[in-house]
C-alpha cells in the first residue's frame, strides 16, 4: 500500500520549524524534549569550541546522534545533524566540556514530517532579548553579558563624523574572566577586518582594545532568525 503523505509530499511536510532549544554553562543533560519522526537539523554553538569533549542526542533507549567517526572534534562542528531523520520518542541534548564556563546553545529544527502526528508547537523564548552594553575609551572596559548567544558587536574610532574615513591602527579582543580570549578585529591605516557576529557566554568580559584614538564598542543581541530555521534572540 502506498503511503499518501508520501503522495502529497515525496519528502515529508516541509516547515524548517525551530521546536527546541537549550542554552547553558559546562557539561549538562537537557530537559527531555518529546519529538515526533521527522527530519531535524540541529544547530549547536559553543564558546570556547575547543573546551567542547562530546555532544549527543540521546533517546531513552540510550541510542545517541550523530555518529562521530569521521567528523571533526564537536567543537568545530555547527550543524551536527542535518536532514536526519529521527524515529518519535523522548529526546536530550548531552554536553560535556572540559571547563564550567563552557557556553553552548543548542537549537533543534523539524525540516519536515514524516507521519500525520500533530507538528510540534515552534519554540518560542521565555524571556525579552538581553540588553546592549556599550563600552568607550576612559571609562570602564568590563562588559557584562547577560545571556549566552550570538551578537553583534559595532565599534568605531576616532571622528565619527570625518570625512572621507580616516582608519587607524587597532587591535580588539574581548577576554572572558576565565582568562581565553575572543578576536574581534584588527586593522591599520588601509583597513582592517572585523569578525561578526560573535557567540559569547554569559558572564564577566573585559574589552582589549590597543588604539591611539578615542574608540566605543557596543555589544548588542542577534534577535530573529539566522537561516535555516535557527534564531538569534
Amino acid at each position: 500500500m502506498v503511503n499518501p503523505l508520501a503522495q502529497l509530499w515525496p519528502n515529508g511536510r516541509r516547515l524548517d520549524r525551530l521546536v527546541a532549544r537549550f542554552t547553558g554553562q559546562g557539561s549538562s543533560i537537557s530537559r527531555p524534549c518529546g519529538l515526533p519522526r521527522a527530519r531535524y537539523t540541529v544547530f549547536v554553538r559553543y564558546e570556547p569550541g575547543e573546551a567542547v569533549r562530546a555532544f549527543a542526542i540521546a533517546d531513552e533507549q540510550g541510542r545517541r546522534w550523530p555518529d562521530w567517526r569521521g567528523l571533526p572534534a564537536p567543537g568545530e562542528v555547527i550543524a551536527p545533524l542535518v536532514q536526519e531523520l529521527l524515529p518519535a520518542g523522548i529526546y536530550r541534548a548531552q554536553v560535556e566540556t572540559a571547563t564550567p564556563s563552557c557556553g553552548w546553545d543548542i537549537q533543534v529544527v523539524l525540516n519536515s514530517m514524516q507521519s500525520w502526528r500533530a507538528v510540534p508547537a515552534a519554540w518560542q523564548p521565555l524571556s525579552s532579548p538581553p540588553n546592549a552594553a556599550t563600552v568607550h575609551s576612559g571609562g570602564s572596559q568590563a562588559l557584562l553579558v547577560e545571556q549566552t548567544g550570538e551578537y553583534r558587536v559595532d565599534w568605531w574610532l576616532g571622528e565619527r563624523a570625518v570625512h572621507p574615513r580616516v582608519f587607524h591602527p587597532y587591535t580588539l579582543r574581548l577576554r572572558a574572566a576565565d582568562g581565553h580570549g575572543v578576536e574581534l578585529g584588527a586593522g591599520g591605516e588601509k583597513g582592517g577586518r572585523r569578525i561578526n557576529p560573535v557567540f559569547l557566554s554569559a558572564g564577566d568580559w573585559t574589552v582589549e582594545m590597543t588604539a591611539n584614538v578615542p574608540w566605543e564598542l557596543t555589544v548588542s543581541p542577534l534577535v530573529g532568525p539566522t537561516g535555516g530555521g535557527a534564531r538569534g534572540f
